[in-house]
């Protein structure tokens, strides 16, 4: 903790308007109390891997540890976090250490998907999972569910030492890891079932396709039909712009526009202005009226003047030369309306995304969350972002008068409403930002449902190769253990070789039937999987056929098999 983190270091622990507890960076020390907390790393498979004692409060130094010291090692490729947003960048920071110069550089961030409703939506589009390539279903909540069993410790642990609370969280951890593993291979299968379902049966994600597909037809039919789905690309690109706060800069005017000139000849007037005030007040001055950062913005505006200046006349040679009869303050003038008409589109699509964010926790509120908790944090980020409306409409509005379209004009009535009124232009040349977020939101989901059925194809693998592995090593071991003096040992084994065979019978068969109808489909299918699931399927039947020939000890060893998983279990 002391090597990242430095005496009065502050937090950035807001995204939009919400403040995240588990984002601050002071100390939250408790009188009583030594230990205040649990940070736990775990798997998509709800096995908790390791832990940390919390002694300061929720702060990034501990998920930090975790990360660094843990995931890094084991390959890990996505680190999932309530508050991703602002653990990353801060991370980021840490990498100056040499200790820590791989942090961000091998792993990629996804925020939890459930904790992202009460993210901003532009956080949520730059930082949630659903718009992580190759992330998966997963939903990076798994350890509430561990926490949620733990939490019948509270009253008892508190009240223990050090060393016995320990032992008690850990043997409950080695209890539900214990659960997970007996049942991983019947829940690899649920899950796969649930995303095939999903995506060959249209169940889930195919109703919300069908209805989006529904509202492109109206809004085809209204526009000439002039958008496809191979615009879904593009609107990815749209949205995620938009998030960024990339879709106003003037950076991205075309080069040798009329907006262009607009941008360098009103610097050059702003640059002009603010040398009256730069010659007649100093550093010194500044100091004793209290507006340093004021004056040291203005210098930095008028120190390029003579590069605008440069810049503004080679412009507008180029712009004559095209028609030679426009004069400066024609070139001025338009050139102020295209850069009005791209800053209200942006505010347009900026208002509609809001809005749209609002309706999505408007029926989060009803449908998804599942405690008092979660609807108020859902229903404190709409009314922020009410106040944003509103704040966005009065910048709106003012930007319009100036644009080629001043009946573009909206009251907050018909934001209320959703009622834009610039979508109701016949010759509006862009889809709507609302249908553009809908329609991304369920492209983003359909993909992540098509990589989670290759990554339990590939779990279901791995969980074969890894107990084949040990029963290999067993079976290893058995043959160099067969002496007197080694009985005990030696029966240890037998028993793990047991239970390592029951658990590759089981998997392979419920793993063979999941995958009944991707079997003959060479292209879904996993060949790795397919070869291994096939190689063991005939071991089964040859073990089947020669049990016939053998006499009664089989059926005496097959009893005593079943015992030892009773005994496991």
């Amino acid at each position: 903790m002391k090597d990242v983190y430095s005496p009065g270091q502050l937090a950035d622990n807001k995204c939009g308007d919400t403040v995240w507890k588990a984002a601050r960076a002071q100390n939250t020390t408790k009188a009583k109390q030594d230990e205040t907390g649990l940070a736990v790393a775990g798997c998509r498979h709800t096995l908790a891997q390791k832990a940390v004692n919390m002694f300061r409060g929720e702060m990034y130094g501990y998920p930090h540890f975790l990360h660094t010291s843990f995931m890094l090692q084991e390959g890990v490729q996505f680190m999932w976090q309530d508050v991703i947003c602002k653990y990353w960048p801060w991370a980021k920071k840490q990498q100056q250490k040499p200790e820590y110069a791989r942090g961000t550089t091998a792993m990629k961030p996804a925020l939890s998907v459930m904790h992202a409703k009460a993210h901003a939506w532009d956080c949520q589009v730059k930082w949630g999972g659903r718009y992580q390539e190759d992330a998966g279903m997963g939903t990076g909540e798994e350890m509430e569910q561990l926490f949620s069993y733990l939490s019948r410790l509270n009253s008892t642990t508190k009240n223990m030492s050090a060393a016995n609370r320990v032992d008690t969280i850990t043997e409950h951890v080695f209890f539900w890891n214990t659960r997970k593993i007996l049942t991983m291979s019947a829940q690899l299968c649920k899950r796969y079932i649930d995303v095939s379902v999903d995506i060959d049966n249209d169940n889930k994600c195919g109703k919300g396709m069908d209805k989006a597909e529904q509202q492109w037809g109206e809004f085809w039919a209204a526009n000439g039909n002039r958008y496809s789905r191979t615009d879904i690309e593009n609107w990815h690109a749209d949205i995620v712009n938009i998030a960024k706060g990339n879709s106003d800069l003037s950076d991205e005017t075309d080069t040798g526009s009329a907006a262009e000139f607009f941008f360098v000849a009103q610097r050059l007037k702003e640059s002009k202005s603010l040398g009256t005030y730069t010659t007649s007040s100093s550093d010194r001055l500044s100091l004793l009226t209290g507006t340093t950062l004021l004056f040291s913005e203005a210098r930095k505006h008028t120190s390029d003047k003579q590069m605008l200046l440069q810049r503004k006349e080679d412009m507008l040679k180029i712009l004559q030369e095209s028609d030679p009869f426009l004069s400066e303050e024609a070139i001025f003038e338009e050139g102020q309306r295209q850069a009005a008409d791209k800053k209200q589109r942006a505010l347009q699509q900026e208002i509609e995304v809001t809005c749209y964010g609002i309706e999505k926790r408007k029926v989060a509120r009803s449908k998804e969350a599942v405690g008092s908790k979660q609807r108020r944090k859902l229903l404190q980020k709409n009314v922020v972002d009410k106040k944003r409306i509103r704040a966005l409409l009065i910048a709106y509005e003012e930007v319009t008068q100036l644009s080629s379209h001043p009946e573009f004009s909206c009251t907050s009535e018909q934001i209320e409403e959703r009622n834009f009124p610039w979508n109701a232009d016949p010759n509006m040349r862009d889809a709507p930002a609302e249908l553009k977020k809908k329609a991304v939101d369920l492209h983003m989901l359909r993909k992540r449902l098509a990589e989670e059925n290759g990554l339990v194809k590939k779990d279901m693998y791995n969980y074969l190769r890894f107990y084949m592995d040990i029963a290999d090593n067993l079976e290893y071991d058995i043959g160099m253990l067969l002496q007197p003096c080694m009985t005990g040992e030696l029966e240890v084994k037998k028993k793990g070789l047991a239970f390592v065979k029951g658990a590759i019978d089981k998997g392979s068969s419920m793993f063979k039937k999941a995958l009944a109808h991707d079997w003959d489909n060479d292209e879904d299918f996993n060949q790795d999987l397919h070869m291994l699931l096939e190689t063991l399927h005939k071991g089964q039947e040859g073990d089947i056929d020669g049990e016939d020939e053998e006499d009664d000890d089989s059926e005496d060893n097959e009893s005593e098999d079943d015992d030892i998983e009773n005994d496991d279990i």
